[in-house]
Parts: C-alpha cells; structure tokens; sequence
C-alpha cells in the first residue's frame, strides 16, 4: 500500500514538472551568433524556417552591401541585439505576415546602431511593415543616416501598413529624402489602420528637400505621416525636423506630424523647432491636420515655425481643419508663422470641437525662470496681426460649434521674477509672472527648509548683510532679484524628567508579569494543602 502510494506521488510530481516547464519550452530562445553577412543571412534563413523567439547577436559589424534585395522576416518573434555593434549598407528590412515581431534593442538598453547609409542603388523603407506585424525599438538604438531620393510614397525610415510600430526609445535621427517630388516622403509612414506608439526616444533633425518648381507639389511632413490610422504619443521629443524649398511654388504641411483622417493622441510630449522654408504655402510648422481627431496633453509644442518670405505661411504650431482639436494643460506658444495664426490656425464647420488651455496651465509648462509671461489666446489673422502693443482680445473657447477661419496666438508680456534661495536649504525656487508688485512668499508656502532649522525672513544678501524682507510684504521690482532664506537653529526640547530607556521599562514589566503569575500560582498551591 505505502508502495501504491509512492508512485502515485511520484507521477503527480512528475506531471507538475512537466506542466511548470511547459511555458519555458513555448517561450526558449534560439540565440544566432552572427559575425559577417552570410551567418546574418542563415540566422534569418532559420527564423523562416522555424517559428519561435529568436535572438540575432552581433558580434562584429554587419556589412549587408552584398545582399541586393530587402531581407524578409517572415514568421516568429525576432530580437536583434547590436552588443555595441552596428549594421549598415543595408537595401531594406520587410517585416510582413500576421504575429511577425522584429524587435530592435531590450529593455536592458543594449546599443544598437542602424546606419542607414547605403552604397548600392535604390534603397528602399529601412523597415517595411505588411498584414498584422510589429517593430518594437528600445533606448539604446540609434538609426540614423538613411537617405533617399526616389520618388516612392514610401517612409525614409519606416513604413507601416496595417501593422504597429512601438518605439519605447532610441533616435531617429540625421535621414533625409534628397529631392522629393510628389506628396509622401516622411521619415515613417502610418498608413491603412497600421499604428505608431511612441513613449520615449527622440524624432530628430531629419529632412525632407523639394526642388519641384510647381505650384502642384504637396510635401506632407518631414518626420510623421499618418492617413487613416492612429498615433499615440505618450513620452519622448519631435524636433528640428525640416521641409526645404528650393522655389517658391511648391506647398507644405506639417513639419513634425501631418495626419488625414486619423486618431493622433498626445500627451508628455516635446515638439519644438520643428519648420517648413520656402514654398508657395506653409501649413503647419508642427502639426497639420485635417478630418482628425486632435487631443493634446501635458505637452509643450514650442518654436515650430512656418518661414515663407513671400508667399503664405500660417499656423506656426498647429494647422487644424475639419478636425476636433482639443488641448489641455500644455504649452502651445512662441511658435511662428509669417503670415498669421503663429501658434494656432483653426478651420471647422458645425460639429467639431476647439479646446485651448487657459494662459495660467500654459505659463505652468514653461521652464523656470522664464522673462515673458503668456496672458491669454488673442486673434493673430493674415492682415490684423497681434503685437505686443495692441493685443486683439480672443475669448477661449470650449466644446462649441465653430465655423470660418481662427487665426490664434497666446499672447505673451515681458515679465521679471523672483529667485527664492534656500541658503542652505532643500531647494531653490522662482516665482515668474511678475510685472511690478510682488508679496513675498513664506518658505513652507514654497516647500522650502532646512533640517535642524526655522526659517526667520528674507534677505538680499546671503549672509543676511542686505535689506532684509518679511513675508506678505509688497514689493516693486524692476529687474529680477534674488532673495536669501535667513535661518535659526531650531530650539532643544528641554527634558522634564529622567529618561527612561523604554526597552528596560518593557523588561520589568515583563518580569513583573512572571513574577506575579508565580507567586499567584504557589500562592494556589498553598490554600489546596
């Protein structure tokens, strides 16, 4: 019986071993160690040939000018790690087939330089995304230098058609498209429900060159096209990417993102000097959008600009028409466009929604110390521009129905601050937005303080030598000033008895306890006799 018994645990033991090793087997990597072309080109051979995770390893820079056509994943889940290598010369990654992942990097950070420069002909998408794939990139991955000058639709960078791109960090950076001659030529393109998930990593310095000389050439963003699609952009920065004309003819949209029909969404992002140069039309120095649905938050689109000389330039932050633009909490402001709506340019019929943050949520996204001070959205239209001297009033407006054209900039004025020094203390801290009169602030009210100390006021000088200041009092100031916490030691409790070392008290009584159930216990034991 005890036998039976043995067995029979036995066999469970065994079934549960096997049950807990099931996910390890499902999810074993295969590791590719590669050192030349020709092993990179087996290890992907394998990864057609047999489904499962994969890992390629560089050992060695990888030179894939040999490899004439587009190199295909076809199947299976593949990470490829650089180990501080790169590869280069490359005509082109596909990435197609349902459940096909190309993974670029790990979470760990591993360094990975994808070169893009290419000496043989025609190069095409550096990745290519076709039917239900995914491309994940991870900080560490640099891809950068890819340069074309064909006139495909497809992206410089990436393509992704119906598939999803999620770029947890890295750079896209220094690619260009040479001589673009029709509409689609951006750095990655989203298209045909595809999907672009950004939440960390930097979209930098790319550009797109036009050298059309007709007025019928439309360039549609130098960093992000999305058509009937969604973008969700959730960390990271979108800056200095450029449209260049070389002749007044041609027109512009949406230097870091241009989007048609499509989902963009927006949030702990940093889009800035971003532009559109030259051309006949310039809509959109950071984002044109049209038949979109637009929402902004916690974000700062700053210094994007729209800079045409002679011919029309407008929305130097956002170009938005037939679309919902909502912004909430974010700093959309010191954008600029030649001929008007320097930070907002926004179009719609009945049924759509503009949103803009107040002046207050705006001047709370800009980074300290700051000199001028936003006070409000104002009317800046092509032929009745605002200036600082005589601001044409806008009321924001929320969730209505609008119509016609709004020409927007959020208005700003020269200001000063207060440099609130701790002296000593936790932390320095400015207070912005003053124009003359200031009431001094409390340290506590700051979050300032010093351990073993008591804030007693303010002083002009460090050691306390200078006009000294108390809080709640009024000041006028015509530049910025520093103040400097004045500090006391904090008083000594002072002790009212013997201290009594509380483990010691804890032990008496303790002891005390025992001695008193033993004496209770003989004291029993004689009343029994």
């Amino acid at each position: 019986m005890l036998n039976k018994i043995k067995r029979k645990l036995l066999i469970v033991f065994s079934i549960m071993i096997i049950v807990c090793s099931i996910p390890q087997i499902i999810n074993a990597e295969t590791t590719h160690n590669v050192s030349d072309a020709t092993e990179f080109l087996n290890a992907v051979s394998a990864i057609n040939t047999n489904a499962g995770n994969h890992v390629i390893s560089l050992q060695e820079d990888i030179d894939l000018l040999t490899v004439t056509e587009a190199i295909e994943f076809l199947q299976g889940n593949t990470t490829i790690l650089g180990n501080g290598n790169k590869i280069f010369n490359i005509k082109g990654f596909i990435v197609e087939n349902f459940g096909t992942t190309l993974t670029l990097g790990n979470q760990a950070g591993n360094t990975l330089l994808i070169d893009g420069s290419y000496l043989g002909d025609n190069p095409k998408s550096l990745f290519d995304l076709f039917t239900n794939c995914e491309l994940n990139m991870y900080e560490g991955v640099t891809i950068s230098g890819r340069i074309r000058d064909d006139s495909s639709s497809e992206g410089v960078v990436i393509s992704v058609g119906r598939s999803t791109f999620n770029m947890y960090g890295g750079s896209i950076k220094d690619c260009s498209h040479q001589n673009a001659v029709f509409s689609i030529h951006p750095m990655i393109r989203v298209y045909n429900n595809g999907e672009f998930n950004m939440s960390g990593g930097e979209i930098t310095n790319n550009t797109v060159l036009c050298n059309s000389t007709s007025s019928g050439t439309y360039i549609y963003s130098a960093a992000i096209y999305v058509s009937t699609s969604t973008i969700n952009l959730t960390g990271g920065s979108i800056t200095k990417n450029k449209i260049i004309f070389s002749s007044s003819e041609p027109y512009g949209y949406g230097a870091a993102i241009c989007a048609f029909d499509s989902t963009l969404k927006i949030s702990n992002m940093e889009i800035k000097e971003n532009e559109i140069s030259g051309g006949n039309n310039g809509r959109g120095g950071a984002i044109y959008a049209r038949n979109t649905n637009i929402e902004i938050k916690n974000s700062v689109i700053t210094r994007n600009n729209v800079k045409l000389s002679d011919n029309i330039g407008e929305g130097g932050g956002i170009y938005a028409e037939e679309s919902n633009l909502e912004i909430y909490n974010s700093l959309v402001a010191f954008n600029f466009a030649s001929d008007g709506a320097a930070d907002i340019y926004f179009y719609s019929h009945s049924g759509r929604k503009l949103y803009l943050p107040t002046a207050d949520a705006m001047n709370l996204k800009q980074a300290t110390p700051y000199t001028v001070t936003i006070t409000g959205w104002y009317k800046d239209a092509v032929l009745d521009r605002w200036n600082l001297s005589d601001p044409k009033a806008f009321t924001p407006l929320k969730n209505e129905s609008l119509s016609n054209e709004n020409w927007l900039i959020a208005g700003y004025a020269d200001s000063l601050y207060i440099t609130y020094d701790s002296n000593g203390g936790n932390k320095t801290v400015y207070d912005c937005g003053i124009f003359s009169l200031a009431t001094i602030k409390s340290a506590a009210s700051l979050g300032i303080s010093k351990e073993g100390y008591d804030f007693v006021s303010w002083n002009a000088s460090a050691d306390g030598d200078g006009t000294t200041y108390e809080v709640n009092e009024t000041l006028t100031i015509s530049e910025p000033i520093t103040l400097y916490a004045q500090w006391k030691p904090s008083p000594v409790n002072p002790e009212t008895g013997d201290i009594v070392n509380p483990t010691v008290f804890i032990t008496l009584m303790l002891l005390s306890g025992v001695g008193l159930i033993v004496i209770t216990k003989k004291a029993k034991k004689q009343d029994n006799k």
